[in-house]
């Protein structure tokens, strides 16, 4: 679901400042996963690896671009998973208010249940969101109801190590508010190419290619249908085992996107991330951190308008977490708090 899809129509219905807000945010059905249903999205992504890697297994990497052959580069991951490290640390979907409460079964070894629960929040009315899973090596099928009757479905069918195809349906009971994706993407060696089709009569392909051990470029060509508008992002990405820089360019909407991700050390990562808009020159930086106990997380954030973010997760017991959520917009005036609940997850 996290697409640049989302940061077209806003680039194009919206001001200037419209267009910047909308760049900055996720999709939201993505973020109303439940941590539970996006550790079986990392399970399938690793699982595609683990059958690449087999393939591979015996190769040894040269640190010299020039020497490098084709069988030497590793696989450089999709488009949309370009900016996944640093938008998991600084977007704001992972801080709530209110109270949250989550609970999670498994009752049996493919299927999961999940009860959650949202009060006294400030940005959505209170709800009760009902979460299934189902998960096998080759077929994930999520999906999420919640009291307004709305639905969130996903399906990731893994045709073979290399190949994936997904179907991710939003159904709505609001006139024009349903919609659709397909999507396909396969994995080379080192190359990965991926094509989408949309409800709404869009459709997108993308690719990148690893240059080096290190370096990988691609970028992703996209029809926005009812604007009848196309659009073309480029993209660079650094990548080794303590560093991951990015780079985005929409030269047709004026937009520039730099994340990139430090790793200190195995318990500790910084973030920064930089956007421009050079039709509106409007731009905000954001700048975060996460700290990782034996028991417990600790992420931060702030960006250049002066909002600041924390996240607190401490695993009380085996299959119970405490989450605190805390937000100050000093230019707003606006204070959030948070408190949240996982059982079972």
């Amino acid at each position: 679901i996290q697409s640049w899809k989302g940061r077209l129509f806003g680039s194009l219905e919206g001001g200037g400042a419209e267009r910047m807000g909308s760049s900055m945010s996720m999709n939201a059905e993505a973020s109303s996963f439940s941590d539970a249903v996006k550790e079986v999205s990392k399970a399938t992504d690793a699982a595609v690896e683990n059958g690449m890697a087999r393939e591979s297994q015996a190769r040894q990497v040269k640190t010299e671009w020039w020497n490098a052959r084709p069988k030497d580069l590793p696989n450089p991951g999709s488009f949309d998973d370009i900016r996944n490290e640093v938008d998991g640390m600084l977007t704001p979907q992972q801080f709530f208010d209110g109270l949250q409460f989550k609970a999670f079964l498994a009752p049996s070894a493919v299927f999961n249940l999940g009860h959650g629960f949202d009060l006294g929040s400030k940005a959505i009315p209170n709800n009760y969101t009902l979460f299934t899973t189902y998960a096998t090596q080759q077929l994930v099928m999520m999906s999420r109801l919640d009291l307004s009757g709305r639905v969130f479905g996903r399906i990731i069918y893994m045709h073979n190590p290399r190949t994936t195809s997904k179907v991710i349906a939003d159904v709505g009971s609001e006139p024009n508010s349903s919609r659709a994706t397909y999507e396909v993407e396969h994995r080379g060696l080192d190359y990965c190419s991926q094509l989408k089709l949309m409800s709404d009569q869009s459709v997108s392909l993308s690719y990148m290619q690893s240059i080096t051990p290190t370096w990988s470029a691609g970028g992703e060509f996209a029809y926005i249908g009812q604007h009848s508008v196309s659009t073309t992002t480029l993209a660079l990405k650094y990548q080794n085992e303590t560093d991951n820089a990015s780079m985005n360019v929409t030269p047709g909407l004026g937009m520039l996107m730099m994340g990139y991700v430090k790793r200190l050390n195995s318990a500790s990562s910084l973030a920064a991330d930089f956007m421009f808009n050079i039709f509106s020159r409007e731009s905000i930086s954001t700048f975060g951190y996460r700290y990782s106990l034996e028991k417990a997380m600790v992420t931060g954030t702030i960006d250049s308008t002066g909002k600041l973010s924390t996240l607190y997760e401490e695993k009380l017991s085996p299959g119970l977490s405490l989450l605190l959520s805390g937000e100050a917009d000093y230019a707003k005036k606006d204070f959030k708090f948070g408190v949240g609940f996982n059982i079972g997850a």
